[in-house]
Formats: C-alpha cells, sequence, structure tokens
C-alpha cells in the first residue's frame, strides 16, 4: 500500500511522483511531481495506481518527512556579539511570518477538495476574502495559493511556510561592481579613506599579487599587495606628480581609486582559500606536518603496552671523539629510538656511527624486546627489571619506508606474526610519538654534554663547538642511558589522555607507571627468548649448497650437521640446490641456516676460507668487485692479444703447407709413415747437439759435441728395399741406442 511521502519512479512516462497525502476510505492518492516545485497536486485512484507501479514496474521509495530545525535552534542564542543579536531577531520575525501564513492556509488543508483544482480555487478565494477583511498580511489569493504549493511539495507541515532567505541571490557569489559603481562591503569609519569600487579590472591586478605571494611562497601578502600596486597605478601616480609636484593632497589620491590594503587580503582568502594557498606554497607533506588539522591522537591507535612500537632515527646533535685517540673528531652518531605508543615510554635505543640504515634499526629493535640489566652494565649503569621493565614483543611496528622495506622484517613478521607498517617519506608527522622523544633527549643532553651544537654553528664568527668536544662514543650512550631512566621513571607527559580507570586508580602520566598499570590491567606483551629475537632480526637471504660448502655472496660456510647428513654429497649427484639463511652484513665469519628442528630455528655455519674471515660483507663485495674488474682488463687484453696470436699460428701453418707443398711427394702413403721410429731416433741425435751446445755455451766453450754423420738413406727408399719399418713409437732399448752410436 502506498504510504504518504513515498516517491514513485515511474521510469520517464510521468516522472517521479510524491504522494502528499492519501484518503483509503475513498481510494485516493494525491501525488505532486518531485522534481517540478511549481506542479499542482493530481488525484489518483489508489487501486489502479497501484495495479501500474505493479504492471509497469515502477520502483516505490520509501520516503520519509522531512526533517526540520527547531525554532529554538533555529533562532540560536541571542547572546553575545552584535551580530549574533541581529540574526536571532531576524528568524523570530521569519518564524511570526510563517505562524501568520500557516493560520490561514490550515483550515484550507481540513478537506481533501484542496487538492482539486476547482475546489481549491473556489477556497482560496474565501480564505482570501475572509483575511483581508480581519486585516491579516499575505491575504492575497496568490500568496495563499503560492504557500498551499509550498505546503504540498514540502510534506504537509507548518515549516514548510518559513521564509528562505539564505536562498536567494546566488550565495557564495560576489556581487558585480560596475565602474563607478558603489562599494560593496561595510562603509570605512570616520577619518579613513572610502577605497574603490573592486571590479574585474581591479581583480585583475590583485591578481598579480595573488600570484607571486603564491609562487614565490616567501613575498608576504602586503609585499605583494604593493607590488600589484606599482604595475596597476604607475602611471596614474606620475601624472598626479606631474601635475601637483611633490606635495600632492590626500584628494587627489583618493581620486586615483586606489584599493586598499584589507580589501586586497579580502579577495585574496576568498579566491585562493587560504589553506589551499598554503598546501600550494608549503607543499603538502610541509602543510602536513605544520598546519594539518588536528582531530585524533596516536594513544587512539594502541590498545595496551606492547600493542605498537614506533621507531626512528636522527643524528644527534654533539660530535664524538674516538674510542682510540681522544684527539680524533668523529661523525655525530646515529640514535636510534623505539617508543612504545600507548605508554610513550622508550623500549629500546641504539647509538652507533653508521648512517640511518636497518642495521641500526635492528639493533634498535633487539634491545626494545631483550633485558635492558646487561646492556646497562655494559656502561656502568647499575639497574633493576623493575627499572627498565620492556623486554617484550609488539603488535604493530611503525617505521620509515626504507628501513621498514628490509628483508630482516620478514623474521618478525613469520616468526612471531609482527604487523609492520610503512610510513610515507617526508611525513615524520605520522610518527609524532617517536619524533617527540627526540626532542626531549635533547633537552636534557644539552646542559650537560660539551660540543653540543647550537642553531648558530654555521654563522660567521659562530664558536667551533667541535673543539668542544670531550665525549666517546660509550660515554654518549651511558649519557643517553641516564636520560631514558629519568624520562621513563619520572617524567610526567602533559595533555596525555588517560583512561577514567587510570584516574580512578591515580596512575600518572609517567610513562613506567602507566606500563606497571596497562599490563596489571590489560596484559602482558608477548616475550621471546632473546637469541630467538635476534635471529628474527637478521636479514635474510639464499645460500647455493655446492659441493664445496655453502656458497653465500663470493664466501663458503659449512656446518657439521650438513656433513653428517651428506647435504655436499647429495649436490654431487642431483646438482645444485639452495638454502635460506639470515646473515649479519658487519660480519662474515658466520651465516644462520634456518632449520626448523633446531632450538631457536637455526644453526650455525662457519667460514670454511680463512682469507674472508673478520670482514664484513660490504668489504668482501668491493674486494669482489675489484677482482671482477682486474678480471675483465685481463680477459680484454687476453682476447686482443688471442688475435695476434691466432694470425702468427695461422702464418705459420701456411708457410709449413706451402714447404710440403714444394717438397717431392712419397711414392705412397705406406712409405711416407714406415719407419717413424728410425726417424725419430736420427733426429734426436741430431737435435742433441743443438741442445747441448746451447746449454753449456756460457759455462764451458769446449762442451760443444761432434755432430752426427746421419745417412743419406731416406725412410722411403729403404722401405723400398724390404727393411721392416718400427712405427710404433715404442722407446729404444739400450741395445738400439748403443747401435745408433756406432
Amino acid at each position: 500500500m502506498l504510504a504518504q511521502h513515498s516517491v514513485i519512479d515511474t521510469l520517464g512516462a510521468y516522472g517521479r511522483l510524491k504522494v502528499v497525502w492519501t484518503d483509503w476510505s475513498k481510494d485516493a492518492v494525491f501525488t505532486v511531481d518531485v522534481d517540478d516545485p511549481t506542479s499542482t497536486p493530481e488525484t489518483h485512484i489508489g487501486e489502479e495506481l497501484e495495479r501500474e507501479v505493479v504492471v509497469n514496474g515502477w520502483k516505490v521509495e520509501a520516503g520519509q518527512a522531512p526533517a526540520f530545525i527547531p525554532d529554538h535552534v533555529y533562532i540560536g542564542s541571542a547572546e553575545g556579539n552584535k551580530r549574533a543579536r541581529k540574526r536571532a531577531e531576524a528568524r523570530t520575525k521569519h518564524l511570526k511570518l510563517r505562524d501568520e501564513a500557516w493560520a490561514i492556509v490550515e483550515p484550507l488543508l481540513a478537506t481533501t477538495d484542496v487538492f482539486d483544482r476547482k475546489h481549491r480555487a473556489e477556497l482560496v478565494a474565501s480564505a482570501s476574502t475572509a483575511a483581508i477583511a480581519a486585516g491579516k498580511r499575505g491575504a492575497s489569493a496568490a500568496t495563499i495559493n503560492n504557500n498551499l504549493m509550498k505546503v504540498f511539495h514540502g510534506g504537509m507541515a507548518k515549516d514548510a511556510l518559513r521564509p528562505s532567505y539564505e536562498e536567494c541571490g546566488n550565495p557564495g557569489d560576489p556581487r558585480p561592481v560596475c565602474e563607478g559603481g558603489k562599494k560593496s562591503g561595510p562603509a570605512p569609519k570616520d577619518g579613513n579613506p572610502r577605497g574603490t569600487p573592486v571590479t574585474e579590472a581591479m581583480k585583475k591586478v590583485f591578481r598579480v599579487g595573488f600570484d607571486l605571494h603564491d609562487a614565490v611562497g616567501k613575498v608576504k601578502l602586503v609585499d605583494a599587495f604593493h607590488h600589484c600596486l606599482r604595475v596597476g597605478f604607475w602611471d596614474a601616480v606620475q601624472k598626479l606628480r606631474q601635475e601637483f609636484g611633490k606635495k600632492i593632497p590626500d584628494a587627489a589620491y583618493e581620486r586615483l581609486g586606489l584599493p586598499r590594503y584589507e580589501q586586497f587580503v579580502y579577495h585574496y582568502h576568498r579566491e585562493r582559500k587560504r589553506w589551499k594557498a598554503e598546501i600550494k606554497r608549503l607543499g603538502k607533506s610541509v602543510y602536513a606536518r605544520r598546519h594539518r588539522p588536528l582531530l585524533g591522537n596516536s594513544t587512539d591507535e594502541a590498545w595496551g603496552p606492547g600493542a605498537r612500537y614506533q621507531i626512528d632515527a636522527t643524528q644527534i646533535d654533539v660530535y664524538a671523539r674516538s674510542r682510540r685517540n681522544r684527539r680524533r673528531l668523529v661523525w655525530r652518531p646515529t640514535l636510534y629510538v623505539v617508543v612504545d605508543v600507548w605508554t610513550r615510554m622508550i623500549v629500546g635505543f641504539a647509538l652507533s656511527l653508521d648512517p640511518p640504515s636497518w642495521i641500526g634499526a635492528m639493533t634498535a629493535l633487539a634491545n626494545a624486546m631483550t633485558s635492558k640489566v646487561e646492556f646497562c652494565a655494559k656502561y656502568g649503569v647499575e639497574i633493576d627489571e623493575e627499572d627498565w621493565p620492556t623486554q617484550h614483543l609488539c603488535a604493530i611496528l611503525e617505521g620509515d619506508n626504507g628501513e621498514m622495506k628490509s628483508s630482516g622484517v620478514l623474521g618478525l613478521i613469520s616468526q612471531f606474526g609482527v604487523t609492520v607498517g610503512n610510513v610515507t617519506a617526508y611525513r615524520p608527522d605520522w610518527k609524532g610519538i617517536v619524533e617527540r622523544r627526540f626532542g626531549l633527549i635533547h633537552a636534557m643532553l644539552k646542559p650537560h654534554v660539551p660540543g653540543f651544537v647550537h642553531a648558530d654553528f654555521r654563522e660567521r664568527g659562530a664558536e667551533d663547538y667541535r673543539l668542544e668536544t670531550a665525549y666517546d662514543l660509550d660515554e654518549l650512550t651511558r649519557a643517553i642511558i641516564i636520560c631514558v631512566l629519568h624520562y621513563n621513571n619520572r617524567h610526567r607527559i602533559e595533555d596525555y589522555p588517560l583512561l577514567p580507570e587510570m584516574i580512578a586508580d591515580k596512575v600518572p602520566a609517567v610513562p613506567a607507571e602507566m606500563w606497571r598499570w596497562g599490563v596489571a590491567a590489560l596484559g602482558l606483551p608477548q616475550r621471546a627468548h632473546p637469541e630467538a629475537v635476534k635471529f628474527a632480526l637478521l636479514e635474510q637471504g639464499t645460500a647455493v649448497c655446492r659441493r664445496t660448502g655453502l656458497f653465500f655472496k663470493g664466501a663458503s660456510y659449512s656446518f657439521a650437521d650438513a656433513v653428517d647428513d651428506g647435504w655436499f654429497d647429495k649436490v654431487s649427484m642431483t646438482g645444485r640446490g639452495s638454502v635460506p639463511i639470515s646473515f649479519d652484513r658487519r660480519f662474515t665469519d658466520v651465516i644462520y641456516v634456518h632449520d626448523a628442528r633446531a632450538p631457536f630455528g637455526f644453526r650455525v655455519a662457519e667460514l670454511t676460507d680463512s682469507r674472508f674471515g673478520g670482514a664484513s660483507f660490504w668489504e668482501l663485495a668491493d674486494e669482489q668487485k675489484e677482482a671482477n674488474a682486474t678480471a675483465a682488463w685481463a680477459d680484454l687484453r687476453e682476447t686482443a692479444e688471442g688475435i695476434v696470436a691466432d694470425k702468427e699460428l695461422d702464418d705459420d701453418r701456411r708457410r709449413a703447407q706451402a714447404a710440403m707443398a714444394r717438397t717431392p711427394p712419397a711414392p705412397s702413403a705406406a712409405a711416407e709413415t714406415s719407419g717413424i721410429r728410425e726417424a725419430t731416433r736420427e733426429e734426436r741425435e741430431f737435435d742433441m747437439v743443438e741442445q747441448v751446445s746451447e746449454y753449456h755455451a756460457d759455462m764451458s766453450p769446449h762442451a760443444t759435441p761432434a755432430p752426427t754423420v746421419l745417412p743419406s738413406a731416406c725412410p722411403a727408399a729403404e722401405a723400398a728395399q724390404g727393411r721392416q719399418s718400427n712405427d710404433n713409437h715404442a722407446t729404444p732399448s739400450l741395445a738400439d741406442r748403443l747401435k745408433g752410436r756406432n
């Protein structure tokens, strides 16, 4: 059954019909066209209209009565400034006009005859006559008819007659101003220049200044205003100077039509929208860091201790001394800090001379997820577990895009189920918790650490703070440990959103106190063995299994279980294999082979080639790069010289073949190949004279033996006389050798 406020989509046949009223006692349905606010009601037989809906497949949407703002909300508060009071007074008058119009229209709605055109005209005429006689406002027949149309389209409610002056004109669009017309806006105060109408031509001049301010970014609005005045009014001012000289009266200046600075600023913000202009001037990332809306806090993203960690790195503002020579300055160390979002507690850190990379992040995360007692004792700080209780895994880890793309995070994901989030570049505000910790640590270090770099470091004549540096890396680490312990256990965080339960339990906004309360109330985070944590944080790779061992980045490794299990024997029969491993780029002596059967999921493979011991994989890569370059040059020289050698060998072959061609041929192939042994003996005896002479020429000039006289008969002729040939190349016997000397 069709209900009031329903909308019938006739699929283009009659438009979209809105049910204004229903009278099922008469089986009547009254509708208007939703998309035409001037349409008059039409009467339908309810049963036939429902049949049309079913037969034609029209769509019926269940509508709702229009919602109007309550009167007290519409009026608003009359307290406050003058503008609020005026608005309240005006809206009170609006409601009075609504009530007066409704008092005339309401009696007409008591009968369904008002929906019929003929009867409606009679009712409106009668109501108009009565209203005029009573001296009421808005009593003309046309006004009453218009109000009826508003009621029909407005849900048959009284508030449909509320005046809507805010829809008049072009709301939001500036009124056009003609040349010489009246200036828009409030009148100037007494004694101030009147200003000038801002026409379209004036706006074009303004836009020159707008573009200068937006494009360059360093030009202030007032300077941009002066620039556009120079562009637009230079000629007019020059004429005034020529006319009046140096003493130009104020009235003459006013006749120039110079705009006021306030007009320039008003139109700038109206056209450019200040926040959009700031994004254009500063860039999206800088604007997001400085001026973005702060609609939430990072604590809402965590549900308790260990839920979410943030990690980031910065170079601390102090140089360091070498631990081997105090007189040697080294670069500013890199500090990695890991912070628990829910408690704001610094759960771990790492200080090193390495630039920001996964190596530093790995060390800081290992520190965050393991006990701190031995770590602090190494630097001379004695603590208990309660002083720094964080040695747990996290559920979510957020870091920079570079570090979080390293293969080292794969272990955290696969072994402990940690969710890793990458923060886009140039958006440190997305890790605002950890970014703020850097400032706190710097603030604590600055008064006590000598050589702290100040803001005037690079200014001319400023003091060179590097010369005051006295701490080495270990001493700086100890200082940071002291700062972290003080922050975790004593520092109260301002504006921390404490939970109602924390307030009831009188928990101060101190990181350690909130950690202990959170662990007791929400549960202890997951904890793992230190060896498993450190193994999970290492970078991952693949080692190739060969007969010579496990080959990884140019070095070979092996371990006892691999030999016992016959890894390298199988490879000789099946070909190469590969195994997943983890490694530390700083150390080539060992790699860790993944093995689910091992206690912590790995086995230690040691380096088998002592040449690479004690080096890093960076050094190994450099050596291989240099060796490959040397080999490439050697191959190039070999190729070039091989061309020359090939040419010489080819020439010798041709000369030898030419000499053979000039030599008379043998009677037969058998005659040429027979007697090889005898020919070899005779040739050796002949060559021996030259060899002995050459060998002893420098030592004994008389060591030259007499040449052996060779027979003149050729092997071919001897073979033809029936001598037995010996061409089996066998070694001659002693008798044969003595016979040959006779």
